[in-house]
Parts: structure tokens; C-alpha cells; sequence
């Protein structure tokens, strides 16, 4: 067992979520908020993520007026026009799909920055990955033409990378999911000795395949995939909600 002091982390996790209110004076101005690349996809971590932003909403009575995923805009002609105004700030989903890994998402997301050059843009917590030079040229032509574009990322790596390339307006920040600290702890189901598999189902899960034992374990309750996960997405992150009370 680890002798890391339970009230070191507590103190730690609290740090993190705190540090995340500094993105408020980012956003600036919420009257009219559009929420874009929200997860509708094999990664159950995005959920997480999504559920520490939408608590990060709330304690800020900040009210997105738009919410828009890029499973949705596939389905049209791959834009957001008409729904967007002047005013409108432009909040992007954070995560691990900024740069080549995702070209649906990031490829959204270069459409949107293009296509609104007068908007305020904020993109939560990232981290970057460019496996082309080529790529990230191309893309930091894009990102560096938008004046008014804030990009936040949770690890140094990506900061310098930003800095170097995307934009101005860098900020190292801890992932959204954070703020869902202090965590409600899960209801235990009874009379069940079974082994359940979460299995990630995108590029970024590491690269590993079950042993002998996992198997044989697994095939007695089945396989359990982010797929399966994502047939009732609310069922699914519901033991994931804060503490109730006023917020820390």
C-alpha cells in the first residue's frame, strides 16, 4: 500500500480544481456561450472530462447555448453557421484529439477557427500530438491566423509546443475532470466476485492485449468496450457526480 498522505492528495486534488477557476477569466464574458466537440465517441475518459466541465458550468452559472459534437456536424455539411453570432464565445471540448491522432475532430476544429476569426475562441485543456511536421506547419498557419484564440493544455510538452506554434494565448492547466473533486463514492454492488474490463476503444489506449488469466475472467462475464458504454452515456457516468453542497 502507498504511504502517500491521504491529506497530501486531498490538498493536491484540491489545487488542481482551484487552478481550473482561473479559466473563467479566459472565457471572459458567458452570456452567450457555444460548447463545440463534446464526446460522442469510443473513449470513456472524454466522459469523465465532460462531466468535470459540465460541474465547471454550473458552479459558474455559465449556460452554453449551443452545444454541438462532430458526430453531429459529420451528419451535416460540416459546418455551424447560422447558430453562432458576433457575440457568441467559443468553447472547444479538452482531451487528447489536438493535432494528427484525430483529423475528424481537429479538422472541425480548424473549420470553426477559420470560419470565425472575430469570435473569441477557447479550447479547454488539451494535449497536442503532430506526427508530421508537415501536419503541424499546416495546422499552425491555421491556429496563428486567429487573434483572439486561447488555448489551455495539461502538460508541459504541449505548452511549449503551443507556445512554439498554435498561438499567443497558452496556459497550463489541469484537466476538466478535475473539477468533479471531491467524488461521491460509488455504490457497491453486493454478492458478485466477477472481473469486469473497461476496455478503451481509440489510437491513444496503450497498445497491450489481455494475459491468459484476463481472458479466461473475462469470458465468463463478457467483454465490457467503451461501445457498450456509450448505448446510455448518462447511465454511465452517473456514479461520477460531485459531493453535493456548496462548492469547494
Amino acid at each position: 500500500m502507498s504511504n502517500y498522505p491521504l491529506d497530501t492528495h486531498r490538498e493536491a486534488m484540491l489545487g488542481f480544481k482551484q487552478k481550473l477557476y482561473e479559466i473563467v477569466g479566459v472565457i471572459g464574458s458567458y452570456e452567450s456561450i457555444a460548447y463545440l466537440d463534446y464526446p460522442i465517441h469510443l473513449n470513456t475518459g472524454d466522459l469523465l472530462i465532460m462531466r468535470g466541465t459540465e460541474a465547471f458550468f454550473s458552479h459558474f452559472g455559465i449556460k452554453p447555448k449551443i452545444r454541438k459534437s462532430v458526430a453531429a456536424q459529420s451528419r451535416t455539411d460540416g459546418t455551424v453557421e447560422g447558430i453562432i453570432e458576433g457575440s457568441t464565445t467559443i468553447v472547444f471540448h479538452g482531451g487528447g484529439n489536438l493535432g494528427d491522432l484525430y483529423p475528424l475532430h481537429d479538422n472541425f476544429r480548424k473549420l470553426v477557427i477559420k470560419r470565425y476569426p472575430n469570435n473569441k475562441i477557447v479550447i479547454l485543456p488539451q494535449t497536442i500530438h503532430f506526427s508530421s511536421k508537415k501536419n503541424l506547419e499546416s495546422a499552425s498557419e491555421i491556429y496563428r491566423s486567429h487573434s483572439n484564440l486561447h488555448l489551455c493544455v495539461r502538460d508541459r510538452v504541449s505548452f511549449e509546443l503551443a507556445s512554439n506554434y498554435l498561438s499567443e494565448n497558452v496556459y497550463l492547466m489541469p484537466d476538466m475532470a478535475h473539477f468533479l473533486w471531491p467524488l461521491a463514492v460509488p455504490r457497491v454492488h453486493e454478492g458478485s466476485s466477477k472481473t469486469l474490463f473497461l476496455m478503451r476503444g481509440t489510437r491513444s489506449r496503450p497498445r497491450s492485449r489481455l494475459n491468459f488469466a484476463q481472458k479466461s475472467a473475462a469470458s465468463e462475464i463478457g467483454m465490457v468496450c467503451d461501445l457498450t458504454v456509450m448505448s446510455s452515456l448518462k447511465h454511465s457516468v452517473k456514479n461520477c457526480a460531485p459531493l453535493s453542497g456548496p462548492p469547494t
